[in-house]
């Protein structure tokens, strides 16, 4: 299984988001489920912002210098999510929705032709067969009760993912970090323990899928 890891945090320690995608990793890795791992770090990643030239370069397919690295840029991140069976997206909850740079990243991967296509009947995903797992951080509880309505991230993603094709989502929150140090904890475990039942099922499909494949082979 190739895993693409993308971490929307921006911090630079601390960040609850990406310990639990890391303990994720660590988790199918020493299940020998893995056979590599690509972590996309946005914030160390220069993404470029949508203007002009961006709608050009990949849109139109317009040449030119500056084009030419917005589309080669698009091009490799987009090279990296075709190649993965599973993408595991670490981010906290800004202001509601996704981080800015999670936004652009988006942005770059989501190409017509590549990653979906138009049609006749509408648009259709061009990634399927693929999972994703979303580790979310908030501050607050947003996945249920009165913040509810206020969460625009795990909707968000879920829905822009299953456009793509990628209709098997998990979304893992880690909730209320702020609230208390109580909650906080509560929180982080309650997070882990989800994210090792989804590390067991994948588990028993990775044996299914070898089972299956052995058995083409005789």
């Amino acid at each position: 299984m190739q895993i693409l890891h993308v971490d929307a945090s921006p911090k630079t320690e601390s960040s609850v988001s990406r310990f639990l995608a890391n303990h994720l990793l660590s988790s199918l890795d020493a299940s020998s489920h893995v056979k590599q791992t690509v972590t996309h770090d946005l914030r160390a990643l220069d993404l470029y912002e949508v203007d002009d030239d961006f709608i050009e370069g990949l849109r139109r397919g317009t040449t030119g210098a500056r084009l030419d690295k917005i589309r080669s840029k698009s091009d490799a991140l987009v090279d990296d999510l075709l190649a993965c069976d599973l993408l595991l997206i670490s981010t906290p909850m800004h202001n509601f929705s996704v981080p800015a740079k999670l936004k652009l990243w988006i942005d770059h991967i989501a190409r017509a032709g590549r990653t979906f296509k138009y049609s006749e009947s509408g648009p259709k995903g061009l990634l399927e067969g693929k999972r994703a797992i979303i580790v979310v951080s908030t501050g607050g509880i947003y996945s249920s009760g009165p913040g509810q309505k206020r969460n625009h991230l795990g909707p968000y993603l879920t829905s822009f993912l299953n456009f793509l094709g990628i209709t098997e989502v998990s979304v893992v929150y880690s909730e209320g970090l702020d609230i208390s140090e109580e909650l906080r904890a509560r929180g982080i475990d309650n997070a882990k323990a989800e994210l090792d039942d989804i590390t067991s099922h994948l588990g028993q499909d990775h044996q299914s899928v070898a089972a299956n494949e052995s058995e083409n082979v005789q």
